[in-house]
Parts: structure tokens; sequence; C-alpha cells
């Protein structure tokens, strides 16, 4: 299992380089920053990052993400006295398409979310750049979900 500690890794997307690419950012409990990756054979950077957490006994302590010209910093898990204010992340991808007489248009969003009790406050970001916010139950089955803390 692989995963990308640095922007620089060569199947890292760079969203200020082409902006129609995504990625997410997300800090563990060692210091150490994991970045999105695209490596041809491998499951989701997400997925892997999931198992790497729970393998090595780390955290995720922050989750950002870069796309289509928007960034999003989602709430630390600690606060500034080092309590946990949350108990996990979310991140996903969707795709929809419009359909009218003349035409159709695919929509494609990614969203980051933070996992609290049990509620998953989402952020979404479709390739136009408009930003919306949903808030979905969780769910102990979701692979989206990196729980730090039970729920």
């Amino acid at each position: 299992m692989t995963l990308a500690f640095s922007s620089k890794h060569p199947f890292v997307p760079n969203p200020a380089k082409d902006p129609t690419r995504t990625r997410w950012i997300a800090s563990l409990s060692d210091g150490t920053t994991v970045f999105e990756d695209l490596t041809p054979g491998e499951s989701s950077a997400w997925i892997r990052l999931k198992h790497y957490v729970a393998a090595h006994g780390l955290r995720v302590t922050n989750l950002r993400l870069e796309a289509f010209g928007h960034r999003v910093v989602l709430m630390p898990y600690k606060d500034e006295a080092g309590n946990p204010q949350i108990n996990g992340y979310w991140q996903s991808k969707k795709a929809g398409a419009l359909l009218n007489s003349s035409s159709i248009a695919q929509i494609d969003w990614v969203g980051i979310g933070l996992i609290k009790g049990r509620e998953i406050h989402v952020t979404w970001v479709d390739h136009a750049g408009n930003v919306s916010y949903e808030i979905k139950p969780y769910d102990e089955s979701n692979l989206a979900c990196i729980v730090n803390d039970a729920i």
C-alpha cells in the first residue's frame, strides 16, 4: 500500500496547474501530510489512508480540499486546548446529469465533511465552482468515513 506524502508525487493532481483537477489533503497525528493520489492499479487514496491510519494507530487531525478554484478547510480534530471536537472525517465524489430538450450536461462534485456525533457535515464543490452544504446521517458501514473516536 502506497500513500503520497508529498504534493510532488507523480500521481498527485495539481489544481493550481490544472483547475479541472481536485485533491484532498489530510494531516495526521504524527505530523505527516497525505495528498490524494491517482496511482494506477491502487484502490482509492481515501481507502488506503483509512487502512494506513488504522494499521499505524494514527488519527486524521485535519482535512482540506482543493477543487475547481476553491479551497475548503474543515474544523480541526482537536480544539486549542487539545480536546477532541469532532469524531472524524468523510470524503467522496458524485456525478449527475442535467437534461433539457437540446443537450445533456454532466455535473461532477467533490466533497469533504466532518463527523460530529451521528451527523456528517459535508461541503460539496461542483465543477463550476459552486459550493453547497449537506448534513448526512452517520452510518458505521460508510466506507467514506475515517473515525478517530467512537461515536
